[in-house]
Protein backbone atom coordinates (compact mmCIF):
# COMPACT_ATOMS: atom_id res chain seq x y z
CA UNK A 1 0.00 0.00 0.00
CA UNK A 2 1.36 3.41 -0.95
CA UNK A 3 2.14 6.01 1.69
CA UNK A 4 -0.45 8.44 0.29
CA UNK A 5 -3.17 5.82 0.62
CA UNK A 6 -2.09 5.08 4.18
CA UNK A 7 -2.13 8.78 5.01
CA UNK A 8 -5.66 9.08 3.66
CA UNK A 9 -6.87 6.07 5.65
CA UNK A 10 -5.19 7.40 8.79
CA UNK A 11 -6.71 10.84 8.25
CA UNK A 12 -10.21 9.40 7.87
CA UNK A 13 -9.82 7.23 11.00
CA UNK A 14 -8.47 10.15 13.06
CA UNK A 15 -11.24 12.44 11.82
CA UNK A 16 -13.95 9.91 12.67
CA UNK A 17 -12.37 9.34 16.10
CA UNK A 18 -12.19 13.08 16.73
CA UNK A 19 -15.78 13.55 15.67
CA UNK A 20 -16.94 10.66 17.86
CA UNK A 21 -15.00 12.07 20.81
CA UNK A 22 -16.42 15.53 20.24
CA UNK A 23 -19.96 14.15 20.17
CA UNK A 24 -19.30 11.95 23.22
CA UNK A 25 -18.00 14.93 25.19
CA UNK A 26 -21.36 16.66 24.79
CA UNK A 27 -22.75 15.64 28.22
CA UNK A 28 -19.69 17.02 30.02
CA UNK A 29 -20.50 20.29 31.84
CA UNK A 30 -19.72 23.40 29.78
CA UNK A 31 -16.67 24.62 31.70
CA UNK A 32 -15.12 21.16 31.89
CA UNK A 33 -15.71 20.31 28.25
CA UNK A 34 -13.51 23.06 26.78
CA UNK A 35 -10.28 21.06 26.87
CA UNK A 36 -11.54 17.72 25.51
CA UNK A 37 -13.60 19.40 22.80
CA UNK A 38 -10.63 21.53 21.74
CA UNK A 39 -8.41 18.43 21.56
CA UNK A 40 -10.98 16.66 19.37
CA UNK A 41 -11.40 19.68 17.10
CA UNK A 42 -7.61 20.02 16.81
CA UNK A 43 -7.29 16.32 15.89
CA UNK A 44 -9.97 16.75 13.21
CA UNK A 45 -8.14 19.79 11.79
CA UNK A 46 -4.88 17.83 11.67
CA UNK A 47 -6.69 14.92 10.00
CA UNK A 48 -8.02 17.24 7.29
CA UNK A 49 -4.52 18.69 6.79
CA UNK A 50 -3.03 15.18 6.52
CA UNK A 51 -5.67 14.18 4.00
CA UNK A 52 -5.13 17.31 1.92
CA UNK A 53 -1.36 16.89 2.01
CA UNK A 54 -1.75 13.35 0.68
CA UNK A 55 -4.11 14.49 -2.08
CA UNK A 56 -1.88 17.34 -3.26
CA UNK A 57 1.37 15.41 -2.91
CA UNK A 58 2.80 17.39 -0.01
CA UNK A 59 3.77 14.23 1.86
CA UNK A 60 7.33 12.98 2.02
CA UNK A 61 8.61 10.70 -0.71
CA UNK A 62 7.46 7.13 -0.69
CA UNK A 63 9.49 5.04 1.69
CA UNK A 64 10.97 1.92 0.15
CA UNK A 65 11.00 -0.10 3.34
CA UNK A 66 8.26 0.17 5.92
CA UNK A 67 8.97 -0.17 9.60
CA UNK A 68 5.34 -0.53 10.69
CA UNK A 69 3.25 -3.43 9.54
CA UNK A 70 -0.49 -3.36 9.10
CA UNK A 71 -0.66 -6.11 11.72
CA UNK A 72 0.93 -3.84 14.33
CA UNK A 73 -1.55 -1.06 13.55
CA UNK A 74 -4.47 -3.44 14.01
CA UNK A 75 -3.00 -4.74 17.28
CA UNK A 76 -2.47 -1.18 18.54
CA UNK A 77 -6.02 -0.16 17.61
CA UNK A 78 -7.41 -3.27 19.34
CA UNK A 79 -5.30 -2.48 22.41
CA UNK A 80 -6.70 1.05 22.57
CA UNK A 81 -10.27 -0.24 22.27
CA UNK A 82 -9.66 -2.87 24.98
CA UNK A 83 -8.05 -0.23 27.21
CA UNK A 84 -11.07 2.07 26.96
CA UNK A 85 -13.54 -0.78 27.44
CA UNK A 86 -11.79 -2.10 30.56
CA UNK A 87 -10.61 1.11 32.26
CA UNK A 88 -13.93 1.56 34.12
CA UNK A 89 -14.43 -2.00 35.41
CA UNK A 90 -10.74 -2.84 36.01
CA UNK A 91 -9.38 0.60 36.85
CA UNK A 92 -6.83 3.15 35.72
CA UNK A 93 -4.06 1.89 38.01
CA UNK A 94 -4.10 -1.59 36.48
CA UNK A 95 -5.01 -0.88 32.86
CA UNK A 96 -2.60 1.99 32.18
CA UNK A 97 0.66 0.16 33.00
CA UNK A 98 -0.54 -2.92 31.11
CA UNK A 99 -1.41 -0.83 28.07
CA UNK A 100 1.84 1.16 28.14
CA UNK A 101 3.94 -1.98 28.60
CA UNK A 102 2.13 -3.73 25.76
CA UNK A 103 2.55 -0.80 23.38
CA UNK A 104 6.21 -0.39 24.36
CA UNK A 105 6.86 -4.08 23.72
CA UNK A 106 5.09 -3.88 20.38
CA UNK A 107 7.35 -0.94 19.46
CA UNK A 108 10.36 -3.23 19.95
CA UNK A 109 11.34 -2.06 23.45
CA UNK A 110 12.97 -5.12 24.99
CA UNK A 111 14.84 -3.67 27.97
CA UNK A 112 12.99 -5.33 30.86
CA UNK A 113 13.97 -2.65 33.36
CA UNK A 114 12.52 0.14 31.21
CA UNK A 115 9.57 -2.02 30.18
CA UNK A 116 8.56 -2.24 33.86
CA UNK A 117 9.65 1.13 35.25
CA UNK A 118 8.32 3.37 32.46
CA UNK A 119 4.66 2.25 32.65
CA UNK A 120 4.65 2.22 36.46
CA UNK A 121 6.38 5.60 36.75
CA UNK A 122 4.20 7.26 34.14
CA UNK A 123 1.04 5.85 35.74
CA UNK A 124 2.18 7.15 39.14
CA UNK A 125 2.90 10.56 37.58
CA UNK A 126 -0.59 10.70 36.03
CA UNK A 127 -2.22 9.55 39.26
CA UNK A 128 -0.46 12.20 41.33
CA UNK A 129 -1.14 14.87 38.70
CA UNK A 130 -4.86 14.21 38.46
CA UNK A 131 -5.93 12.79 41.81
CA UNK A 132 -3.59 14.61 44.20
CA UNK A 133 -2.88 17.93 42.48
CA UNK A 134 -5.96 18.55 40.35
CA UNK A 135 -8.34 16.52 42.55
CA UNK A 136 -9.88 14.88 39.49
CA UNK A 137 -11.05 11.32 40.13
CA UNK A 138 -9.76 8.53 37.91
CA UNK A 139 -11.60 5.24 37.32
CA UNK A 140 -10.62 3.01 40.24
CA UNK A 141 -12.34 -0.16 39.02
CA UNK A 142 -11.75 -3.02 41.42
CA UNK A 143 -10.17 -0.70 44.01
CA UNK A 144 -13.46 1.13 44.73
Amino acid sequence: MRMRTKDRITAVIVFIGGLAGFIASGPIPEGSSIFPKSVFVFSMILAVLLYLSSVFGLSKKEEEKEETSFRNIVILFAGIVIFFLLIQPVGFIIMTPLFLAGVSYMLQLRNLKILILYPLGFTAFLYVSFVVLLQVPLPMGIFE
